[in-house]
């Protein structure tokens, strides 16, 4: 028989400048092409954040692709209106801040993007979840390594790794099928573990993630005692044969929830509440 997915889940959520490969690097992490990529100079474009989930070597991973909500030029609103999209789809808090850096062109913004990461969520952010996503390596000599690339020639982008801790990764990996390509995956998920694993918390929180969580808290709340008070008042309008009857009925839709818990509870009270009619009739015969 087969299983289902993993209870745990694994939230990533992928950072990057405009064209940074952000959305070919959810896809390649999914194993499928979750993302809308537009190609433009072999990058792709992600217009808006966006989420999907899928299970990854097993491992239930969901991937967050953000926008460049970091960019000075953005207006205030906009950037308030991309973190609030991102703190949403990743709460109660992300394992892992996934930058990714084309080893293609200077390594400015992303120095600016670390900053402004900071900033929003907190020195720790940083420091100690957040990892270097290497992508556009085809763009390198063919035969030269990124380690030694990194260490020799590109002081901006050593800068960076040096920030996160010393941890980056690349999914590019040039003259290798789809086996070796899932195996960089799954080297990717191990060092984002062993980032958890190191930082002595289950996933990141900071305060903007924790205003989320107790926001959603409340909504919960709210809905159930809603949907108590409404119980309560639609027993006060039934007639008093029908009360506990009906009472089941709509106690398992309440507790089930959803399209099946409105269809189990519908039945459930159907039944009693004929039940109970047939209870009533026969009582009044037996007079």
């Amino acid at each position: 028989m087969a299983s289902g997915p993993p209870q745990t889940e694994l939230r990533l959520v992928l950072l990057g400048w405009t064209r940074a490969g952000q959305s070919a690097a959810g896809n390649a992490i999914l194993g499928r092409q979750a993302f809308l990529t537009q190609t433009a100079s072999e990058s792709a474009v992600t217009q808006e954040c966006e989420k999907h989930r899928g299970t990854v070597a097993g491992r239930w991973v969901s991937v967050v692709v953000a926008q460049d909500w970091f960019c000075s030029e953005r207006p205030p609103e906009e950037v308030r209106h991309h973190v609030s999209s991102c703190v949403a789809l990743s709460a109660p808090g992300p394992h892992a801040f996934l930058l990714c850096v084309p080893v293609d062109r200077p390594a400015d913004m992303e120095l600016r993007a670390l900053e402004a990461l900071e900033k929003v969520f907190g020195p720790t952010a940083v420091s100690g979840h957040t990892l270097v996503l290497f992508t556009h390596t085809d763009q390198m000599v063919l035969g030269q390594q990124l380690d030694e690339y990194i260490a020799t020639r590109r002081k901006d982008l050593l800068e960076l790794v040096v920030m996160c801790g010393d941890r980056y990764h690349s999914l590019d990996r040039r003259s290798r099928g789809e086996k070796d390509e899932r195996k960089s995956v799954e080297e990717l998920l191990e060092k984002i573990e062993q980032t958890v694993k190191e930082s002595g918390v289950e996933f990141y929180s900071c305060p903007l993630y924790q205003e989320a969580e107790a926001r959603v808290r409340e909504k919960q709340a709210e809905i159930v005692r809603q949907r108590r008070e409404g119980l309560t008042g639609w027993l006060r309008r039934l007639p008093k044969m029908l009360r506990m009857e009906s009472l089941l009925g709509a106690f398992v839709g309440l507790f089930v929830g959803g399209p099946v818990g409105r269809m189990l509870g519908a039945t459930v009270g159907s039944v009693a509440t004929e039940v109970g009619r047939r209870k009533t009739l026969k009582t009044e015969k037996n007079k």
